[in-house]
């Protein structure tokens, strides 16, 4: 099993279009970012997950806090919609909780590198960055609603969800587009500055821009 190939099939098709919608994309734009922003977040999943208490750790947060009912409602979520517990919540104040969560993975996740995925995402799909960040904030509690589920529906413990994670980050490593791999590990290298970003953007631009 390929969780990125896994997630970006996921997070395709209807889901895409709610995106787009949400944040003002066209299908290339949505695309574009999310072929960009999975591999990343595997990669950091991959880099977390090499030791046993980072595959601990995971394993008990998707166990915990994602098990997959996310994926229910994939656009109610996307929107500031569903859920009956949220149902008397503002749709503003429903957005900023589901952010500010996004906002706690993605920096779990990535530390300070996060504005690095931001950025790229914001210059190769043309979005503000406000709008990158946002982007990231939303899609990173269904990336580990994803997780989740298929952690639970295979009863895996914390080693075989981490092998499991290793494995898809060997064969994304292995298949990627040239120039993909050193995109990827230069977005998750802290302090990059802007001129190093923006040829980071034109690699990505290269690879991606004709899909």
């Amino acid at each position: 099993m390929n969780l990125t190939d896994l997630l970006l099939q996921q997070l395709g098709g209807d889901t895409a279009k709610t995106l787009g919608q949400q944040f003002g994309l066209d299908e290339s734009q949505t695309q574009q970012a999310l072929q960009v922003a999975i591999p990343v977040l595997m990669g950091a999943f991959a880099k977390n997950t090499a030791t046993e208490d980072g595959a601990n750790s995971l394993h008990n947060a998707l166990s915990r806090d994602h098990d997959g009912s996310i994926l229910s409602d994939l656009a109610g979520f996307i929107l500031g919609g569903g859920g009956q517990e949220q149902a008397q919540q503002p749709q503003e104040d429903i957005q900023l909780q589901r952010r500010n969560d996004g906002a706690g993975i993605l920096g779990h996740l990535l530390g300070g590198n996060s504005g690095n995925l931001a950025n790229i995402i914001s210059m190769l799909s043309k979005m503000d960055l406000s709008k990158a960040i946002g982007f990231l904030q939303t899609i990173a509690p269904l990336v580990m609603g994803v997780l989740g589920k298929v952690q639970n529906q295979n009863g895996l413990d914390s080693q075989q969800m981490a092998g499991l994670i290793q494995n898809t980050q060997a064969e994304q490593t292995q298949n990627a587009p040239d120039g993909l791999t050193s995109i990827l590990s230069s977005v998750l290298d802290s302090d990059q500055d802007g001129t190093v970003m923006d040829d980071i953007a034109g690699m990505a631009f290269k690879i991606f821009g004709g899909r």
